[in-house]
């Protein structure tokens, strides 16, 4: 396997290229200046929280939780809750109400979101007598949209929840002209990506755009999003200079200057996994063995030759350093 540029250089010619480009991040991590972490800040975030588990546990209204909950997950600030928001949302499994489309599309995607296997024949009740969705609902935007976003909910046999979202999809693109700025910003998101498919940061960053603009938000749940969402971002900052500091000591970037130095893209498909605080080692971890075997890739699919992989291969199978002796130098 190769190691330096001049052993790169004498078989360049005998070799195929990628001509993968550059990193578009460069030293961006490293020389970014971290911002120490305020006393007073935590302290108001503390305050806020708490306010907040209040209202989670106080809040009595079947209707009013659900909201409330949803509105806390899609903030990107479940993590602070999950005790209170999981006994919230045992307490709604058992309860059967006979909600409109919104409420009983909204009930139905939280328990479902929970790990529980509510059925989907309920959406039965919004049909007519040919078997199709109620011609009424079409006017009904909020309601189309919660149903839109509960249907990906579906399983193998949740034919009716393909309906759904066939349905709904056809009435949103016509209706998020007619309806209030933070809601046509809500269904163009989803129609572009439902909540079950994308990643929790994005979503929640751009949630805060919508939801600042929603005449209904409560002022308490937007201050604490805004002010957690920079203090995970910051806490997202520093590791990606430390794992960007560790690539660059490391000086492979440079050496096999043929694979892709992606370390963060790397570090961004980790935090689509976790984002939360407390998995600041896993992101790490993750992100430096999807680095590698983002080399080891390229060393297979672009640079090396069938008779230099066969005893790489034959190494890694076996696992053993000693192993390396016997690989070809270039």
């Amino acid at each position: 396997m190769p190691t330096t540029d001049k052993m790169e250089e004498a078989v360049g010619k005998a070799r195929n290229s990628a001509d993968f480009p550059p990193s578009y991040w460069g030293d961006f991590f490293i020389s970014l200046p971290m911002a120490p972490s305020s006393s007073m800040s935590e302290t108001l975030v503390d305050a806020l929280k708490e306010q907040v588990r209040e209202m989670v546990k106080h809040v009595d209204d079947p209707m009013r939780k659900m909201v409330l909950i949803d509105t806390i997950q899609r903030l990107g600030l479940k993590y602070h809750f999950e005790q209170e928001i999981d006994a919230s949302v045992k307490i709604l499994n058992d309860m059967c109400f006979d909600y409109d489309l919104h409420f009983f599309s909204l009930h139905f995607r939280l328990l479902r979101q929970g790990g529980y296997n509510i059925p989907s024949n309920g959406f039965n009740k919004f049909k007519d007598n040919t078997g199709k969705f109620k011609e009424s609902l079409k006017f009904d935007a909020k309601g189309l949209l919660t149903l839109y976003e509960a249907a990906h909910m579906g399983m193998q046999g949740d034919e009716i929840l393909d309906e759904a979202i066939d349905f709904a999809r056809g009435h949103l693109k016509f209706l998020k002209n007619n309806v209030s700025p933070s809601l046509a910003m809500d269904i163009s998101r989803a129609l572009e990506m439902p909540l079950c498919m994308g990643m929790g940061r994005l979503q929640a960053r751009q949630y805060i755009t919508i939801y600042e603009k929603d005449e209904e938000r409560d002022d308490i749940l937007l201050k604490l999003a805004k002010i957690d969402y920079n203090r995970v971002q910051k806490l997202h900052q520093e590791e990606l200079r430390n794992l960007s500091m560790w690539w660059k000591e490391l000086g492979i970037g440079k050496r096999l200057s043929y694979a892709r130095d992606r370390v963060v893209e790397c570090y961004f498909w980790a935090m689509g996994v976790y984002h939360e605080p407390n998995y600041g080692r896993a992101r790490t971890i993750f992100t430096k063995i999807i680095q590698l075997i983002s080399l080891m890739d390229d060393t297979y699919d672009v640079y090396g030759t069938l008779d230099e992989l066969v005893p790489f291969h034959e190494t890694i199978q076996r696992w053993d350093l000693g192993g390396i002796e016997q690989l070809p130098s270039t």
